[in-house]
Order: C-alpha cells, then sequence, then structure tokens
C-alpha cells in the first residue's frame, strides 16, 4: 500500500498571506491576492495584456531618448527585472491605469512585449494614487563609489548603462 505524503501546513507570520510566485514564460501567473482571505482583497496581481494598459495622463515624468533606448535594452538582457518589479495599476471606470512603471510601460510595448505583469488595485483615491506615483521614483540613498569601484570595474558599470550614475 503507498504511503501518502503530509499535507503541509504553514503559518503566514504577518497579517496578509503572500503567495510563492513561479513565472513560466509558457505558463504566466495570471492573478494572485495578497490577504487572509482573497474574496476581500482589494489588492491583485495580474497579468494583463499590454493594449490594456493605459499610461497615466498626470505623469510628471519623462525619459530621454538615450535613456529609454538603455531601458530598451537593460529589459531585452533581462526581461524576468519586469517579475521583479510590476507595474502599479489604478482598475477605474473600466481602464487599467498605469500610475506607476509608465516607462517600462513604454518601452515593453516598443519591444512588442504581448502582457505585463502588475499589481492592481481598485478605485484608488486619486491623493493616494499621486503619493505613491511620486514616491515609486524617489531615491533615497547615494552611490557609495569607493565600494562601487571595489566591487565592479568600470566596463561592467558602463554595460548596466545606469543612467543616474556618473563615471
Amino acid at each position: 500500500m503507498p504511503k501518502s505524503k503530509p499535507k503541509k501546513t504553514t503559518k503566514p507570520n504577518t497579517k496578509a498571506e503572500v503567495a510563492a510566485i513561479e513565472v513560466d514564460p509558457k505558463n504566466p501567473v495570471k492573478m494572485i491576492t495578497f490577504a487572509q482571505n482573497p474574496k476581500e482583497s482589494n489588492l491583485k496581481m495580474r497579468m494583463i495584456p499590454v493594449d490594456q494598459l493605459h499610461k497615466w495622463d498626470k505623469n510628471p515624468r519623462n525619459i530621454k531618448a538615450v535613456d529609454f533606448e538603455k531601458l530598451k535594452r537593460s529589459l531585452e538582457k533581462n526581461p524576468g527585472f519586469m517579475q521583479k518589479r510590476p507595474l502599479l495599476v489604478n482598475e477605474t471606470k473600466g481602464k487599467y491605469v498605469v500610475y506607476a512603471g509608465n516607462m517600462r510601460l513604454a518601452a515593453i510595448k516598443a519591444l512588442g512585449w504581448p502582457e505585463a505583469l502588475c499589481i492592481v488595485e481598485k478605485d484608488i483615491p486619486t491623493k493616494r494614487m499621486n503619493e505613491e506615483a511620486l514616491k515609486d521614483n524617489i531615491e533615497y540613498g547615494q552611490w557609495d563609489m569607493d565600494l562601487m569601484s571595489e566591487n565592479f570595474s568600470e566596463e561592467e558599470l558602463k554595460e548596466m548603462e545606469l543612467p543616474e550614475l556618473e563615471m
């Protein structure tokens, strides 16, 4: 008689359970919720076709053509990075509005990618959306150039095409 495997049980260490995600390009994640009770969650992670994603018309950020090309090359070199940095989306009035990640959205559209991983919330209040959009682009830290030079060659750093790093 075959032995049955014991079922694993885990207790979340916070109030919200977080699902582990393994992304396979042949079978991408379609939706993940973050809550003890998924029916109550307003926060969902989904793959959304890029033609359904709309840029936020109040986005105060822009990107220079040369930096946009660097962003596209970076995503081509490491497409898995988009899985680690989903677009932030407000689902409102039947539309998916990207309020954080508009440059990445433009890059993946230019690259012809069919869909993007997004963290979606419904009907986010405008004040909170504005604040999160701005904070998504703030850098609070500074580069430690001594540590950078100890750990990376100048050639490695140039290959990474970091837009804000002056060598």
